[in-house]
């Protein structure tokens, strides 16, 4: 159905990617600081639009815990989401299964837990596309 062009030193770079994710939740989890779908403190509800694949069930999963964050989205299916996250600056290395856009045109790749999506619109940093 997809067809993907990864060269080598793309796929060693998502590896190394992966395992700094792994290595992440490992530290996070020994230190209790654990990242829960339970609601996070969100002073102020933001809109965003997701895009995302009709058949993907973890990006429904994430929008009910943007949701239940005081988060408003909106899905939009896409059939080619490879070309959307192209055109949003999102290079093939950094691609997840949906991207969500802010009204400012802040751009969030995958799972990223409302907290800090919260922190990063209420204080953007300064030449930053999202996370």
């Amino acid at each position: 159905m997809y067809a993907f062009n990864f060269s080598v030193r793309e796929i060693y770079t998502m590896g190394r990617f992966i395992s700094l994710i792994a290595a992440l939740a490992v530290f996070w989890s020994g230190t209790g600081f654990v990242v829960t779908a339970e609601a996070d403190d969100a002073p102020q509800a933001w809109n965003l639009q997701v895009y995302k694949s009709a058949t993907c069930g973890c990006c429904e999963d994430w929008m009910g815990h943007m949701r239940a964050n005081a988060f408003t989205l909106n899905g939009n299916n896409l059939a080619n989401l490879t070309q959307f996250k192209l055109r949003h600056g999102i290079e093939l290395r950094y691609q997840s299964c949906h991207t969500a856009l802010s009204p400012s045109g802040f751009v969030f790749e995958g799972h990223i837990p409302a907290r800090f999506v919260n922190q990063f619109l209420a204080e953007p940093p300064s030449e930053a596309i999202g996370l």
